[in-house]
C-alpha cells in the first residue's frame, strides 16, 4: 500500500503496522544492548503497531509522540521525542536507562563528514537511492547502563521496492 501523496514527514502522524516480513530481527540488536534472552524472545514474537502523533509545542518545536501498541492490545510506554536535538533522558524495560536527541534532518542540507551516520553507510545509499523525500527523523541514543549508542534514521519515507 503506498502513502498518500499529501502524506509527508511534516504531517506524519497516523497509524503504522511494522511488516516483519520486509524488517530484519532486532535480536542481536537487542542482545547488544543488553536486554535478557526471555525478553528479546517475548519482544521477537510481538507483533508491532505504532500510533505516531507529530505536533507543535507552546515554543514552537516539534514533536513526535510515539505510542506502540503490541500483539494483543498492550500498550507500552510513549516515546515522546522532541525534534530539537536536546538531549532527554528515557527509561524503558528492554533497554534500561538512556538518553535521546531526536531532530528532522532535510538530507539535502547535510554535508558531507558533518554527522558521521546521516554521510556515510546506509543511510547514504538511502539518500541516494530510496528515500522519497528529502526528510528523515534521526535519532541518537545513548544508554547510561550499557554503554552503547545507537543511530537510526528509522522514519522517512522509502520508495516501495
Amino acid at each position: 500500500m503506498a502513502a498518500p501523496s499529501d502524506f509527508t514527514m511534516d504531517n506524519i502522524s497516523g497509524k503504522f503496522s511494522m511488516n516483519k516480513s520486509i524488517s530484519d530481527s532486532c535480536d542481536e540488536m537487542w542482545k547488544l544492548q543488553g536486554s535478557s534472552w526471555m525478553a528479546r524472545k517475548a519482544a521477537g514474537f510481538a507483533g508491532v503497531t505504532f500510533l505516531f502523533d507529530r505536533h507543535t509545542d507552546s515554543t514552537n518545536v516539534e514533536n513526535l509522540d510515539i505510542t506502540p501498541i503490541i500483539t494483543g492490545g498492550i500498550k507500552a510506554p510513549r516515546d515522546l521525542r522532541v525534534l530539537d536535538f536536546s538531549e532527554k533522558p528515557m527509561e524503558n524495560a528492554l533497554t534500561g536507562p538512556y538518553f535521546v536527541r531526536t531532530r528532522k534532518v532535510r538530507l539535502s542540507q547535510e554535508k558531507d563528514g558533518e554527522d558521521e551516520f546521516l554521510g556515510k553507510g546506509k543511510c547514504e545509499v538511502q539518500k541516494k537511492e530510496r528515500w522519497l523525500e528529502d526528510a528523515v527523523i534521526h535519532a541518537r541514543i545513548e544508554s547510561t547502563k550499557n554503554g552503547w549508542t545507537l543511530d537510526e534514521a528509522s522514519y522517512g519515507l522509502l520508495f516501495e521496492l
